[in-house]
Order: structure tokens, then C-alpha cells, then sequence
């Protein structure tokens, strides 16, 4: 089977791709989410055989979709794949693939979901890549071109060759090419899930000196409190949004932690859907130790098997934090549920653009937003609102597929003027977090409850751990933890004033920083040990539901640091002189190197000569063990103090060294 571009867009679209990549050798274009945006760009890989491919990638889930494609469309594709003539590889993988890969010679480079080639460490090695090839012709693409921080990047990358633009609003409306692109699905909000935020609002409008102001406000107060009463519970929103009974449904969640408590809850939550319900999930490991996460493999044939897998009489829920966010586009989805709250944009398209693909009748398909992520981007939602009631679509407008009912429309305004007379963000948790630090020893809430090695159930905490971990959401889902994180790595006088005494006080507290600067906390509060990828106690490997809290921190923080550009960028200095290192991230390098880390990727300690001299210098010229005995008995690794196994792994490293060999050699010399 070849490539077929069924739709105008795609077509106009691959036209004009020729005429610039023969001009100019480079090219960009825009597709929304669910319209196809792969599909020029694998014909273009067909039509020129001879021409090895690299596909670059944000995800390994993202790579797997394309392999599948080209297994489908591109003739050979799957041996062009086995023999290297089309390569896929991760942005975060560029770095080793440039510094290492020295025979690929492509003749086309693809750079798939084109506005992360920003990112701070990617963007070089992208730039380093278009370089090191010349005459490979270059194509981006996405769906979003504009990052959070504004920055456009197919503009600044692609200029004048950026060849066309479509945006979702243009895809529903039909106006760009006189053909409806996306037919919009149902959107369903779940208002009753505000009254958790009821109480900070009280509290809020008796701060109100004007007696008169205050006595209106709680007035509105009430009547929202009310309204909200009124609400349909999540439950019966489940029960009315998802028609199609034996549907496949994406579930998003905030985190790993509530995917684990959502999937506990699922017959509370979706039981009146239907009672017969299978559920999998999609999730990275941190480690060996992670017995929740799934390997890469793992994960693609969960993907697979979900979207292969016929209707039959369950309904079928896939739960996933991030992966399934961008780029991944799984075919005959009935509708998504947003359980995660995010204030990007491109986020909330993302998610949405699950439930849209080419094909799909008006209605067919439903988000459910149980978070109210319309309200944090409402500009954006009512964008889509009126897309989809342009021209003559009779059809679209009876169904009333994003109108909002007038119940709901007072409930908003109540919401918009009790915010706007308190000056109060109802999504604010801040101040709240803050107090929970300083009564609780600086440590974060808890996103779920455990009891020994058991998840507790939202029915069986206690109301203390239930305000706890409503804390934790909260925090997650607010506007300060978003605006925390987008000043991640600057210098509190780069921070604007009116954020810098929440920068500051957050960060004495270990939150907001970069993943370096928590590495290098853990590593002057640990001796310069390095945090541990798994816990053993007894001889045995202690799975995460038992670990201690702290243990768990540590673990994760080991999980992180491993998988992280920032640890790639420390080992891509290696070797290097400071003075050649970039003056950003010399600071860094300085003081990782210090604590033996990014001296060498096979090995970060001094020579053994070197470490064998310092030991008997401290300890009266004796050397190490090569086993701990007490009371006459040999002691197993396992039950070792740290120390201990430290000597014992210096002894083993002596003994095998290159040195001691040469110094045997001078013996009697």
C-alpha cells in the first residue's frame, strides 16, 4: 500500500513541499492534531527511494507510529528500517547519534513535532545535524509551532519556506480550503468537580473589610454553591458522555500517582457506563525498581494492542500521563477524558486533538473535561466554539456540541465576578502550600495515601490525608506551579518582581529548581554519594509500594537524573576543558565534576593508585578488606554498612588494576 493524500490540504500541502525543497532545500507546514500532518512528508519519502531518511522525534511512542507507517506505506519500508537506510532517533538521543554516527549520509532529515526543536540543549544538536548533511533536504512539521515562551519555530527556522498553515479553528470551520478537515466532537464539562475549590473562596471573600461588599458576596456565594450542588456528579457525566457503551477511550491523568488511584476507582467512576470495564496503561519506568512503569516495549505493545483490539463487550480505557499527549495518533477512539489540568495551550490542543481525526462525523467522538481545563483556556475553547458553528452546518449547530447550557453559563459569571471582586484565582494553592511546608518539616504533600504497602482508597482515608492529597492536586493544577516552573534556571533577578518572593521562598523549600541544582543538594547532604536506582534491605530488592518516603524521593530523584538532558549535556562535556565548556554551564560542570561526576563516561573515580595511596594514608597504612568478618563470621554484601562495601569494592578494584600488576613487575628492581 502507497502513500494516499485523500484530503485537499494534504495535497496543496505536498505540492508545495516539492516546489520548495527543490528551491531551497528545506521546508516546514502546519497541520492540526487528527488532520493527517504525517502524510506529505511520508510520500515525499516514497517518492524518492534513493534517498536514505533520519526521523527525529520527541518520543520513543511517536517513533513507533512512525515505524508502523512506513512498514505500511513505504515500499520495503521495514527492511529500509533493518539495513539503516531510514534511521529513527529521539531528540533527546541526538546528541550521542551526531557525536557517534558517522556513515549516514541522508538525503532527507524529518523533524517531527518541529516546535521542540527549541528546546534549550536540543536546539544545537538539531542545528549540528542540518549542518553536519548539507545536501539532505529538510522538512518540519507540527501542530503547534508556538512554544509557551512565544517563540515560533518553524519561523525562525524555516522562514519563507514555512509552505502552509492550517489551525484547528480553519480544519472545523472549512474555510481554508472549502472542505471541513475535522468534524468537532462533543465537549462535556463536569462543573460539579469546582466544588472542591467552595471553600477556599469562603474564606477568601471573609477577608473583605467593606461589610456591605462582604454581605453581597457571600449572597453570590451561596447562590454558586447551589449551582454547583445541582451539578451532574462526575458519575452521571460518565454516564451521558460516553455513548458508544464498548467505546476505546484515552484517559489522561495529572500524574502517575493519581493514574494509580484513578485506576483503582474506575467501576466508581465509569461503573454506569458499563459494568464490564478492561483498562490498561501507558507509563515510563524510573529504573529497574519502577514495578508500576513499563519498559519501551512495553509500552508500544500496550498502544498496539489497544488500538488492534476489537469492540466487544467492554468498555475499553487506556490511562497515561504524557505519552499519548503529542504526536501519537491511535485510530477508532470514541472520546477522551481529561482528568489532567494543564495552562498550556498546546497541552489542551494536544489532548483534544486524541478525539479529532479525518473521517470522523460531527459528534462521533467526546471529550470529557472532569478538570475544567475549558475554563483555563477559555480564549482557545471559545476559538473552537465558533469555528464549528460557521456557514451552513446546520447539523453541527443542532447538536450543540460546545455550548454551554444557561445554568452553566450563571454559573460562570458568578465564578468570573467573585474572582474578579476578591481579587482571588480560584486555582490558587500557594499560600496553602506554603503553610503545609512550614507545619510539616518542608516535606510536599502526598499524591495517594499508603498504608503497609496498600494504596488507600479515596473512601477509606482519613479527612486529614484526603486534605492532603486534595493539596497536592491543587498545587499541581495551579497557575503558580506552572509560572514556578518557567523560571526554573533563572537568577531570582531575572524573575519578574511580582513572582520573586514565591521563587524564593518555594525554593528554600527544594521546589522550582533544575534537576542539576537538586543533584548537587542531594550530593552535599549525602556525603557526595549519589543518590541509589534501588533499595535493598536483607538481601532483598524492596519494591516502591514498601519503601519509606524518603527512600522513594531518592529513588525517583536517581530515576530522573538518569533519563535527563541534563546529565547528557554533562557527559557531552566530557573530556573537555573548562575554558571550552559554553560560560552558561561551566558553573555546573565545575561543580559536578567535583563530586566525580562527568570525568569520564566509563569511569568517574581517580586511578586506583591514586585511591589505594589516600586510603592508607587515612587509615595508619593498612589496607583495605577484601570481605568484612564480625564475630567470626563472614558478612554478605547485603547486610554491609556503605563503608564497608566501599572497601571492599576498592580492594577488588586494586586487584584488578593495571598498577598493581606493574608494581608486582618492579618487585626486587
Amino acid at each position: 500500500m502507497s502513500v494516499d493524500l485523500k484530503y485537499k490540504h494534504q495535497q496543496t500541502t505536498y505540492k508545495l513541499m516539492n516546489e520548495e525543497l527543490e528551491k531551497t532545500g528545506k521546508v516546514a507546514y502546519v497541520f492540526p492534531t487528527g488532520a493527517g500532518k504525517s502524510f506529505p512528508a511520508l510520500k515525499y519519502i516514497e517518492d524518492n527511494p534513493s534517498k536514505p531518511v533520519i526521523v527525529v522525534a520527541p518520543s520513543i511512542a511517536i517513533l513507533n507510529q512512525y515505524k508502523k507507517y512506513i512498514n505500511e506505506y513505504i515500499p520495503n519500508g521495514n527492511e529500509r528500517i533493518r539495513r539503516k537506510d531510514i534511521v529513527l532517533v529521539t531528540y533527546q538521543n541526538l546528541s550521542v547519534f551526531n557525536a557517534r554516527v558517522r556513515n549516514a549520509n541522508p538525503g532527507i532529515i524529518l523533524l517531527d513535532e518541529g516546535h521542540r526543536i527549541g528546546a534549550k540543549t536540543w536546539e544545537p544538536e538539531v542545528d549540528t545535524l542540518i549542518e553536519k548533511y548539507p545536501e539532505a533536504k529538510v522538512m518540519s512539521i507540527t501542530a503547534t509551532p508556538e512554544r509557551m515562551d512565544k517563540r515560533n519555530m518553524l519561523y525562525e527556522k524555516f522562514q519563507d519556506s514555512v509552505v502552509y498553515e492550517m489551525s484547528l479553528t480553519e480544519a472545523l470551520s472549512g474555510e481554508k480550503e472549502g472542505e471541513v478537515v475535522l468534524e468537532a466532537p462533543r465537549y462535556i464539562r463536569v462543573l460539579s468537580e469546582l466544588a472542591e475549590q467552595l471553600e477556599s473562596y469562603k474564606i477568601k471573600i471573609e477577608e473583605v473589610e467593606d461589610e456591605n461588599k462582604r454581605k453581597e458576596l457571600l449572597e453570590k456565594y451561596e447562590k454558586l454553591a447551589g449551582l454547583i450542588s445541582r451539578m451532574p456528579a462526575i458519575q452521571e457525566v460518565m454516564q451521558e458522555g460516553m455513548q458508544k457503551k464498548n467505546g476505546k477511550y484515552i484517559v489522561f491523568c495529572a500524574d502517575r500517582e493519581e493514574m494509580q488511584e484513578k485506576m483503582e476507582e474506575v467501576h466508581e467512576i465509569f461503573g454506569r457506563v458499563n459494568d464490564k470495564i478492561r483498562i490498561d496503561y501507558v507509563l515510563s519506568r524510573y529504573g529497574q525498581e519502577d514495578e508500576f512503569g513499563k519498559t519501551q516495549k512495553g509500552n508500544r505493545l500496550t498502544i498496539e494492542k489497544f488500538e488492534e483490539m476489537e469492540k466487544g463487550e467492554e468498555l475499553q480505557l487506556l490511562f497515561c500521563v504524557d505519552m499519548l499527549n503529542e504526536g501519537v495518533h491511535i485510530q477508532g477512539i470514541d472520546g477522551v477524558v481529561m482528568f489532567r489540568p494543564t495552562e498550556s495551550s498546546i497541552v489542551y490542543k494536544q489532548q483534544m486533538g486524541r478525539a479529532l481525526s479525518v473521517g470522523n462525523k460531527a459528534g462521533e467522538t467526546v471529550i470529557i473535561d472532569a478538570v475544567n481545563n475549558w475554563k483555563r483556556q477559555e480564549e482557545t475553547f471559545k476559538e473552537i466554539e465558533a469555528a464549528i458553528g460557521i456557514g451552513e452546518r446546520k447539523e453541527t449547530k443542532e447538536i450543540g456540541l460546545f455550548n454551554l447550557k444557561p445554568e452553566e453559563i450563571e454559573l460562570i459569571e458568578l465564578l468570573r465576578e467573585i474572582g474578579e471582586e476578591t481579587h482571588y484565582n480560584y486555582y490558587n494553592a500557594y499560600k496553602e502550600l506554603i503553610e503545609w511546608l512550614e507545619t510539616h518539616n518542608g516535606k510536599m504533600p502526598r499524591a495517594g495515601i499508603w498504608r503497609d504497602g496498600q494504596r488507600i482508597p479515596a473512601a477509606k482515608r482519613t479527612k486529614e490525608e484526603d486534605d492532603e492529597v486534595k493539596l497536592y492536586k491543587r498545587w499541581n493544577r495551579s497557575v503558580e506551579k506552572q509560572r514556578l516552573k518557567s523560571y526554573v534556571g533563572k537568577k531570582i533577578e531575572e524573575i519578574p518582581e511580582e513572582d520573586r518572593e514565591m521563587v524564593i521562598t518555594l525554593r528554600e523549600y527544594g521546589l522550582g529548581l533544575n534537576l542539576t541544582e537538586e543533584i548537587i543538594e542531594w550530593l552535599e547532604t549525602h556525603n557526595g554519594k549519589m543518590p541509589r536506582g534501588a533499595i535493598n534491605r536483607d538481601r532483598q530488592r524492596i519494591p516502591a509500594a514498601k519503601q519509606t518516603e524518603e527512600e522513594n524521593d531518592e529513588v525517583n530523584l536517581y530515576g530522573r537524573w538518569n533519563k535527563s538532558t541534563e546529565k547528557q549535556k554533562l557527559e557531552s562535556y566530557v573530556g573537555k576543558k573548562i575554558e571550552e565548556i559554553p560560560e552558561e554551564d561551566r558553573e555546573m560542570v565545575i561543580t559536578l565534576r567535583e563530586y566525580g561526576l562527568g570525568l569520564n563516561l566509563t569511569r568517574t573515580r581517580k586511578p586506583p593508585s591514586e585511591e589505594i595511596i589516600e586510603w592508607l594514608e587515612t587509615h595508619n597504612g593498612k589496607m583495605p578488606r577484601s570481605k568484612i568478618n564480625r564475630d567470626g563470621q563472614q558478612i554478605l554484601e547485603a547486610k554491609q554498612t556503605e563503608e564497608e562495601k566501599d572497601e571492599v569494592k576498592l580492594r577488588g578494584r586494586w586487584n584488578k588494576s593495571t598498577e598493581k600488576q606493574k608494581l608486582e613487575s618492579y618487585v626486587g628492581k
